[in-house]
């Protein structure tokens, strides 16, 4: 095993992090998966103990979502809403949506789904809107077709 010294420099700072790499035959011998979490102790003769133990589902990343389910998730909250929506309200009303999402996301939907932001007269608020259903037809029997 090795003991690795990581240094992150900061304006007029130094951080620094050690890490402890484990050989890959031991992790294995071990039964260990990549996201268990581990526990460690130090006894009175400064040995360190660890334990690994599965990761709780609290622990676990969410499955991040894709541009499709980001596409169709969007779209129908949008649908349901023809005055349109800023995205705040759209995060409310979606599951697992991102508090920003991706520009490039965003530029895709504007060609896939005709999604126009515009800003609110008085507030200036981005609201978010697509063109009329009925034009989006094609568009939308070939996402029904494909899931």
């Amino acid at each position: 095993m090795k003991l690795q010294r990581i240094e992150t420099k900061a304006p007029n700072r130094v951080y620094v992090k050690y890490q402890v790499v484990i050989p890959t035959h031991m992790v294995t011998q071990l039964g260990w998966q990549g996201d268990d979490e581990v526990n460690f102790e130090i006894d009175r003769r400064r040995r360190l103990f660890l334990q690994a133990h599965p990761a709780t589902q609290s622990t676990q990343k969410e499955k991040r979502m894709g541009y499709d389910e980001f596409r169709k998730e969007v779209h129908r909250i949008l649908i349901s809403a023809p005055d349109g929506l800023t995205w705040t309200e759209i995060c409310e009303k979606g599951t697992n949506l991102p508090a920003r999402p991706s520009a490039l996301w965003v530029r895709r939907l504007e060609s896939d789904i005709g999604l126009k932001r515009l800003p609110e007269a008085k507030t200036y608020r981005k609201i978010w809107k697509t063109e009329d259903p009925s034009k989006l037809n094609g568009y939308i029997q070939s996402t029904e077709s494909i899931a």
